[in-house]
């Protein structure tokens, strides 16, 4: 899957202001509700702490991937925000989470929301994409879309 048919513009946020998890994931559903007619903030907000309920989504290296599955939706999107000081999402390796994304995918497509999560991961995991996320300066949404949907030649 491609990042890119992922993420756009309006469900990227170079700065979030939360400084709790409920605070960051309301932010989060708010993008992605922001760019999605059949959905609100809180039913998002909902369908992500209802996953986040059953186990962190922390993931360690200062990443947290909250996801869910809605009803209506015809393919995976997901939303991406960094968080300056940090938000304790309990992650493995107890560190805060500085860069969040937040998925939702079909409901009835449990193989789409796996391959999307899996592509998230992978790029989230190359240190080089981690260290240009977390050290921008004055990041803006155009740069962080650039860098999470560059092509793992380029890095």
């Amino acid at each position: 899957m491609q990042l890119a048919q992922l993420f756009s513009e309006p469900r990227i946020s170079p700065k979030l202001s939360g400084v709790t998890k409920e605070d960051i994931l309301l932010e989060m559903a708010t993008l992605i509700a922001s760019d999605l007619s059949l959905a609100t903030p809180q039913r998002v907000f909902d369908i992500l702490t209802e996953r986040e309920q059953l186990g962190t989504t922390g993931i360690g290296h200062g990443i947290a991937i909250p996801h869910g599955k809605m009803n209506g939706l015809t393919e995976p999107i997901a939303a991406l925000g960094c968080s300056e000081n940090g938000v304790d999402f309990k992650s493995p390796d107890g560190k805060n989470a500085y860069i969040i994304i937040a998925l939702l995918s079909p409901q009835e497509d449990s193989k789409a929301h796996l391959q999307a999560l899996a592509s998230i991961a992978r790029q989230l995991h190359r240190p080089g994409i981690r260290k240009e996320l977390l050290n921008m300066e004055a990041p803006s949404t155009e740069a962080l879309l650039k860098i999470i949907t560059s092509s793992a030649d380029s890095h």
